[in-house]
């Protein structure tokens, strides 16, 4: 059963405005397929995303062709179907969800999001995941790639993201122990050139191997070398490269995976197992060893760490190892849609159902659309608890939740808080962060419910800050206890009666000072989801 409720709590002003301040605030459609995936997310390389792969908002995907059409514009041309297209846009098409690809500034949302990226290293992921996570930006891969300057300006979409996700699949590593070890040697070996000729020629390879990334590149460019007499000095810096990548991957994919379930304990995560697409590469053409033999002996200890990890963190593992590979060492058409079906073969139902949630009553559509987008979760495993209030120490658990669950270092000292509680560390770690704060008498109060108008009173300046229209303003004299409201909350209550937030108890009563309720608040962040 799906659990996926924000545990409401009652907690000072602060923290109600950091924990509404990170409500996702997109619009999810109707279930459009048979296991009730709403969402998907997908991480990776260019396995996922497709070589080259771009897409046109909310249609099939497309691709430049370098030609203008009638109007003067770049001629795109359709490639859902072809090898251009990634896996992750064919499992959605098999969804039923469409959306944006990477990168697209206009983010329509219904219900598929790709973040793979063409070149994307472990670290890279582990960077966007984590930015406190060192990353050294003059890394020349890095830089060759362009990912760093365009994927700074996404990190809060990528987590909310994948905060929401139904499904989230990933797969990279490939790039940490093969194509940027090779890159990187290729640009070193550059450097070494004695010669204008020798540089020339390098420089020559180096571009082929970008452009082309193909099995006839590589083998131009060993034969090359070897013409040179560098192979033996090429291939000895390739090789400590290559396990340097693979101590990387080895490394940073566990973490991965680890902050991916601290964001989202719910979804479903299929990790996709590293391929090695250079099986028939020669090292020289009189060698019997081939470059692929060689990729093979970190491919399948890698593979085993994906699949340790995978039993570790409750994710499925898709196999890839014996997938159809192309000339440009890519999947091919059949080999993209073979990972995609065996994705989809690895998929469950989502249960977004809780069974104390009655059909038919005043809030059952919110408590659905809430859950459905991680707004809120659950109590239990199949429980909501539509009647509860929510305490202090739910609202900190959730904020600690949401942050990935850092470590905590230092203790607030408060003194009905003590160690080894649920929420003690969630409690210090917020505090610590100046995310809440205790009282006077050195409580905290983690059991402390909060009442309807200051709940309103966060969701307005959260509104404020938003930019959400706040112009329309309701009259609380139409109410029996509007003079009940404090003043403080008073702009507050007529913004949300305003924007029908709030209709009153009853026709005649707000209950300011009224604890609110989960099945309230629901009701309440369902409205506030769908405003402009």
């Amino acid at each position: 059963m799906r659990k996926t409720m924000i545990r409401r709590g009652t907690g000072v002003l602060l923290a109600l405005l950091l924990i509404v301040s990170l409500l996702p605030a997109g619009v999810l459609a109707e279930s459009r397929n048979e296991f009730g995936i709403e969402r998907y997310v997908a991480l990776g390389d260019s396995f996922a995303a497709g070589l080259n792969e771009d897409r046109e908002i909310g249609g099939v995907p497309k691709i430049p062709t370098g030609e203008l059409d009638e109007d003067g514009e770049e001629e795109m041309v359709e490639v859902f179907g072809t090898s251009q297209t990634g896996y992750a846009t064919r499992l959605a098409h098999m969804l039923n969800l469409s959306g944006a690809g990477r990168l697209d500034q206009n983010r329509p949302d219904d219900g598929y999001r790709s973040w793979a990226y063409c070149g994307m290293r472990t670290k890279d992921l582990r960077h966007y995941l984590d930015p406190t996570f060192p990353h050294d930006d003059n890394d020349t891969y890095f830089q060759w790639e362009g990912i760093h300057s365009n994927y700074q300006l996404y990190l809060k979409d990528i987590a909310e993201d994948l905060r929401n996700a139904d499904l989230i699949t990933l797969g990279v590593g490939g790039n940490d122990f093969f194509t940027a070890p090779l890159q990187e040697t290729l640009l070193e070996m550059v450097e070494k050139a004695e010669t204008e000729e020798e540089t020339l020629a390098l420089q020559q390879a180096e571009l082929l191997l970008q452009e082309e990334q193909d099995g006839n590149a590589l083998e131009q460019i060993t034969g090359l070398l070897e013409t040179m007499g560098w192979l033996g000095e090429f291939f000895s810096m390739f090789l400590s490269k290559m396990m340097t990548g693979y101590a990387e991957m080895a490394e940073n994919f566990p973490v991965i995976v680890e902050l991916l379930r601290q964001m989202n304990p719910d979804a479903q995560i299929l990790l996709d197992h590293v391929p090695n697409p250079i099986s028939n590469v020669s090292v020289t053409g009189n060698s019997v060893i081939t470059l692929g033999q060689i990729l093979g002996t970190v491919v399948i200890p890698a593979n085993l760490l994906i699949d340790a990890t995978a039993k570790k963190y409750d994710c499925e593992v898709v196999e890839t190892v014996d997938i159809p590979i192309g000339d440009a060492l890519h999947p091919t058409n059949e080999g993209y849609q073979l990972i995609a079906q065996r994705s989809y073969d690895k998929l469950r139902a989502v249960d977004h159902s809780f069974r104390d949630v009655e059909k038919g009553l005043w809030y059952e559509d919110a408590v659905n659309y809430v859950s459905s987008r991680q707004i809120m979760t659950g109590t239990g495993a199949d429980t909501f608890s539509p009647y509860a209030t929510v305490t202090r120490g739910m609202v900190a658990q959730t904020l600690y939740a949401q942050e990935g669950r850092p470590g905590v270092t230092s203790s607030a000292g408060f003194r009905d808080v003590p160690e080894g509680k649920w929420y003690s560390d969630a409690v210090n770690w917020c505090v610590g962060n100046h995310l809440a704060a205790g009282y006077t008498d050195n409580t905290f109060r983690p059991e402390q419910a909060v009442t309807r108008q200051q709940f309103i009173a966060i969701l307005y300046q959260h509104a404020l800050r938003a930019g959400k229209d706040t112009s329309q303003l309701g009259r609380l004299t139409g109410y029996a206890d509007g003079d009940a409201v404090e003043e403080y909350a008073r702009p507050a209550m007529k913004w949300a009666l305003g924007h029908r937030l709030i209709t009153g108890t009853d026709r005649r009563t707000l209950d300011p000072t009224g604890k609110t309720t989960r099945a309230q608040m629901a009701v309440i962040l369902k409205a506030y989801d769908q405003m402009r």
